[in-house]
């Protein structure tokens, strides 16, 4: 931390005397060598099912590595509800990380993925995950997914008509075993709409969330992004959507219930002085999560359309 002004010249004269008084204090005394033990390699797996998806995907990578932190040769097999097994197999690291993603992904991890349509995700089934590494250690664990439930606001509808500048509410049923509900949106040409003359008119993703099980109401667009309005590099962006989308944007929005262990291995809490606080679902000789999700989705457009309206 650097100080200017008064102020820091007062600090630092202060933290010099204290340094010159923890000298004269330790005049005499003799240190010890202290050896530091070398950071532990451990694994980390992110495996998160989504119902209804045609394929799975898990994502390993390392605490400690050097030029990269992939883990290949791994082993993950998937125990189904009626006893079935699949494999996942090595895939390239796009697949498993957003394509909007600024580094390498096949550096960062080692990406795996099912055969698509082998695994067919349901709501409410319990699914268990056994990893084994090429040096012989493992992962595993289980988890259940949420329960089936529906948009009642707008309903049923995979496609929809939104005028311009206008909110609209969302509602869903509830969702047995899910601990909150997430709520997403990728939004097409928000920059250009706002500002023809930017030559930025990069896709903007934006997050809200239903902070319980009960809580089964969001305010689109005006609800989402609540939490990065303040020191987001698209703060501006997020504040013109509290009217509502100008004309020209696309947007798909999501709904995804979520159960235990994805939101125990994603919480944040007030005050974290070490970083985020994580609780794994997976076992064994690593760590990592084995969470799930049942997502819901349409598209929505805010311009004259012929489509159905979303109100």
């Amino acid at each position: 931390m650097r100080a200017t002004g008064a102020t820091g010249a007062t600090w630092a004269r202060a933290v010099l005397g204290l340094a010159g008084g923890a000298a004269i204090a330790l005049a005499g005394c003799r240190l010890q060598e202290v050896t530091l033990a070398a950071p532990a390699d451990v694994v980390v797996a992110e495996v998160v099912l989504q119902a209804g998806a045609a394929q799975q995907f898990g994502l390993l990578h390392r605490s400690v590595g050097g030029a990269t932190l992939t883990v290949p040769g791994a082993t993950m097999q998937l125990t189904l509800p009626g006893g079935g097994v699949v494999s996942f197999a090595a895939a390239a690291g796009s697949k498993c990380v957003d394509a909007s993603s600024a580094f390498s992904p096949d550096t960062v991890g080692s990406c795996y993925a099912t055969v698509a349509g082998a695994a067919a995700v349901v709501p409410g089934a319990t699914y268990a995950l056994s990893i084994r590494m090429a040096d012989g250690r493992r992962l595993s664990g289980t988890t259940t997914v949420p329960g089936s439930f529906r948009l009642t606001r707008p309903p049923g509808l995979s496609q929809c008509a939104l005028a311009a500048f206008t909110l609209l509410p969302l509602a869903w049923t509830r969702s047995d075993g899910a601990w909150v509900y997430l709520s997403e949106t990728r939004l097409t040409h928000v920059r250009r709409a706002l500002d023809p003359a930017t030559l930025d008119d990069r896709t903007l993703d934006v997050t809200g969330l239903s902070i319980s099980a009960e809580d089964t109401t969001i305010v689109f667009p005006s609800e989402f992004g609540l939490f990065d309005r303040a020191d987001s590099a698209d703060a501006v962006v997020l504040r013109a959507l509290q009217r509502g989308l100008p004309t020209g944007v696309t947007a798909t929005v999501s709904v995804a219930a979520a159960d235990r262990n994805y939101v125990q291995w994603v919480r944040r809490s007030g005050f974290n002085p070490s970083g985020a606080v994580q609780i794994p679902s997976l076992e064994g000789d690593g760590t990592g999560v084995l969470g799930s999700l049942v997502p819901l989705r349409f598209d929505l457009t805010s311009s004259t359309s012929t489509l159905p309206p979303c109100t």
